[in-house]
């Protein structure tokens, strides 16, 4: 015996909320309207940039891109580049610092959020205050600000970062301050 559609949105709205369903809720989504791809319409807009850097974020964290941070391992990998418009791209990196290592300041050609993976990190925008940051906490990084410290805050372990860039499409990443 098939069950009745409205059996089905039953069965799918009491997985999803319980066995009570909130008013006006049903157990389907509205259908997208035209032109609309079929997720698009059950989030708010959100900047490509962010659309693109999440999954990466999660693809990062679950282990799926990247071997674990090793001697051997790359301390920095392109993960992924795209281009926003004529004037902007993003860019996704994984960055590894060895245990101690203190990256000389610098600044960035465009805004950036970074995401501690592994280890922790301190770090500091300009004259603001050293913040230590751990695994699963992250920043944002104005376009021209000076990041005057970026340090691996253990002595033993690596620290894995990823860094998502969005700037102008010729220039570097990073430009060091002198």
């Amino acid at each position: 015996m098939t069950p009745r559609p409205d059996a089905l949105e039953s069965a799918i709205a009491a997985a999803a909320f319980g066995a009570r369903r909130p008013a006006g809720v049903s157990g389907f989504p509205p259908a997208p309207r035209f032109g609309e791809t079929p997720m698009t319409h059950l989030t708010p807009r959100i900047p490509r940039a962010l659309a693109l850097a999440a999954p990466v974020a999660c693809l990062l964290a679950m282990g799926a891109l990247g071997a674990a941070a090793d001697e051997d391992a790359p301390r920095y990998r392109l993960l992924a580049e795209e281009a926003l418009s004529p004037t902007a791209r993003l860019r996704a990196s994984e960055i590894v610092m060895t245990p101690g290592e203190t990256v000389p300041s610098h600044r960035h050609a465009g805004s950036v959020f970074v995401y501690v993976i592994d280890g922790a990190v301190r770090s500091q925008i300009d004259d603001g205050p050293v913040v230590l940051y751990h695994a699963g906490d992250g920043w944002f990084e104005p376009e021209g600000v000076v990041h005057t410290l970026a340090q691996n805050a253990s002595d033993a372990e690596p620290a894995r970062l990823l860094l998502v860039l969005v700037g102008p499409p010729d220039a570097e990443s990073a430009v060091r301050e002198e």
